[in-house]
């Protein structure tokens, strides 16, 4: 069973904790209301997303004074700002790549993006990356994301490395990641 958004936030948060992510955890933005979120989401043509808008209502992502290094959530990926997520949406809905309804949610600052699907009820998460045609779902749902994403913290799958950067032990996560997600076929291969 999915932890609640609000759980598995909270154990991120303390996961960062542990690994010393501090400048991080002082970077997260002031949170966003759903009044916010909701209006300008119907704005660009998205059916307002109560899981989208709860990761808001934690943090308005990552404020732009801390390096892309330290402003990792997780490995690889920073949690932009809704108006950053906004604007990457408009620009990336005009690439023929870009598939309307695919809100960027995560990006790694090169191109690649974890976008919710708002294409389907559900709204399911997709990667999107930049050198492939492809972009597979990865988790049917952004608490699904959420709840795979704490329990890599917890395990201690995410870890700090020498350099004093964030990393995955990526066999141990695509383990832990088909077991929490076992209905999705990108983590059966």
């Amino acid at each position: 069973m999915t932890a609640s958004i609000d759980q598995s936030l909270e154990s991120i948060s303390k996961g960062l904790r542990s690994l010393g992510r501090e400048p991080l955890l002082a970077a997260l933005d002031a949170p966003l209301s759903f009044g916010e979120v909701a209006p300008a989401l119907e704005d660009v043509g998205l059916a307002p997303s109560a899981s989208v808008a709860a990761l808001y209502e934690w943090h308005n992502g990552t404020k732009r004074d801390i390096s892309l290094d330290d402003s990792q959530l997780f490995p690889g990926f920073y949690f932009p700002d809704f108006d950053e997520a906004l604007t990457n949406y408009k620009v990336f809905c005009e690439s023929p790549r870009w598939t309307r309804g695919w809100f960027p949610l995560f990006a790694d600052g090169g191109g690649d993006f974890y976008v919710a699907d708002f294409n389907s009820d559900a709204v399911p998460m997709r990667r999107f990356r930049i050198e492939y045609a492809e972009c597979p779902v990865e988790y049917e749902s952004l608490p699904d994301m959420l709840s795979t994403l704490a329990a890599a913290f917890d395990e201690g799958i995410y870890y700090v490395d020498d350099d004093g950067y964030l990393e995955i032990d990526r066999v141990a996560f695509s383990s832990l990641a088909a077991r929490l997600n076992p209905r999705v076929a990108w983590w059966k291969d």
